[in-house]
């Protein structure tokens, strides 16, 4: 990565981080931007009789839960190493676990409870941010850098990162409209897994040797 493009990365990182920081405020301080917040995503919840729907939500939003990131993680790592690159295992598990944990502790310092009305049955964890969000965006997100960094073929390259990509809308879609979250809550995880996966992508194009993804050198 050049010097430039290094720049734009942490910059964008420190963008994020900020905003995140500002609507984790917004969400602990601003009675209107709670207001508003619940509002909107009342808008988009779907109906307790849209039972297919629901069916059809609730698997997509499996595969944020922890065993479903947990299954996807274990195995990008495991043919990583099997293929004899150990960097790509490396940059998903340390773009995934402490960003994850970042969103733990945000989630007990701002404390915001769980909307009503939910669809499914409710975690007993805080609401802010979305735990199945920021997962799903840390590790898919890796995974569309990794394709952006490692695939060759131009059309291979952006239907994987494309995939990943709508794998991590869809799964924070599925939070709101089955009503286990509010639509900030997912905002926030989406900034908060930008700003880490920021970081973490800036490191690992820096520590990538030349050649390594076509060589399977590690």
């Amino acid at each position: 990565m050049s010097t430039s493009g290094r720049s734009l990365t942490w910059s964008l990182a420190a963008s994020f981080f900020a905003l995140f920081g500002m609507s984790a405020v917004a969400v602990a301080w601003s009675p209107a931007f709670r207001a508003c917040d619940s509002h909107v995503s009342s808008a988009v919840r779907f109906e307790p009789g849209w039972a297919t729907l629901i069916d059809i939500f609730s698997w997509v939003s499996s595969l944020g839960s922890t065993p479903g990131i947990a299954v996807v993680a274990t195995a990008v790592a495991l043919t990583s190493l099997v293929l004899g690159r150990w960097r790509p295992a490396v940059f998903v598990l340390v773009t995934l676990i402490p960003g994850w944990l970042c969103g733990r502790v945000a989630k007990e310092v701002v404390g915001r409870a769980r909307p009503a009305g939910a669809l499914i049955s409710l975690p007993g964890d805080p609401s802010f941010p979305s735990g199945h969000a920021l997962a799903s965006f840390l590790l898919y997100g890796s995974l569309a850098v990794l394709a952006l960094l490692h695939v060759r073929g131009r059309r291979e390259r952006w239907l994987l990162a494309g995939s990943a990509v709508a794998i991590v809308v869809v799964v924070g879609l599925s939070r709101v409209v089955l009503g286990v979250h509010f639509a900030g809550d997912v905002l926030g995880s989406w900034l908060l897994g930008g700003a880490w996966l920021a970081v973490t992508s800036s490191v690992y194009a820096v520590q990538r040797r030349p050649g390594a993804d076509a060589d399977g050198a590690g």
